[in-house]
């Protein structure tokens, strides 16, 4: 009635996403806004030589975690992307996915975000970077290799040459 703020808090949301902007009627009614945000790696039928589209996007990936940057194979065997969650605790990781056999391979990351991966044309190699305490490292990763080699300090491989034996 006074409209000034009494007596101790009281939690009446609860559940995932973030509540917020919330409003008050004069007889108690409450409306506010529940978020829920997520981004997934998409897919759609492309005849480049035509520059047309052809079917219904699909997701490739259905998690809660956000994934951007994508990177795909030439024949679209496997794409390559990084994936976040959390925020007390971050998550930060790379994933292949083989789109053939549906297997998730998973590299997570020893720093903080932005990873930028990269997969060559043919599927058989992947990079990312890795921001540690003393600058970015960039891997290579070739075949089942879980473990990878560091290539470069404070660079980043922005992609591969055609005969994916080369990064540039």
């Amino acid at each position: 009635k006074t409209f000034q703020v009494s007596g101790p808090s009281q939690r009446i949301t609860s559940g995932a996403g973030t509540h917020y902007l919330a409003s008050v009627s004069r007889d108690g009614h409450i409306v506010f806004s529940n978020m829920n945000w997520t981004s997934n790696v998409w897919s759609l039928a492309a005849d480049p030589d035509r520059g047309t589209v052809s079917g219904v996007p699909g997701p490739l990936t259905r998690d809660l975690m956000v994934k951007f940057r994508p990177s795909l194979t030439r024949d679209g065997s496997k794409v390559a992307f990084e994936a976040f969650g959390g925020i007390q605790v971050h998550r930060d990781e790379v994933r292949v996915l083989d789109l053939v056999t549906g297997r998730e391979t998973t590299f997570p990351s020893r720093g903080t975000p932005y990873m930028t991966p990269c997969i060559s044309p043919d599927g058989s190699t992947f990079a990312y970077s890795d921001n540690l305490a003393d600058g970015i490292h960039t891997f290579v990763f070739s075949g089942d290799d879980s473990s990878g080699r560091e290539i470069c300090r404070d660079c980043r491989i922005l992609g591969f040459d055609s005969a994916a034996k080369n990064a540039f």
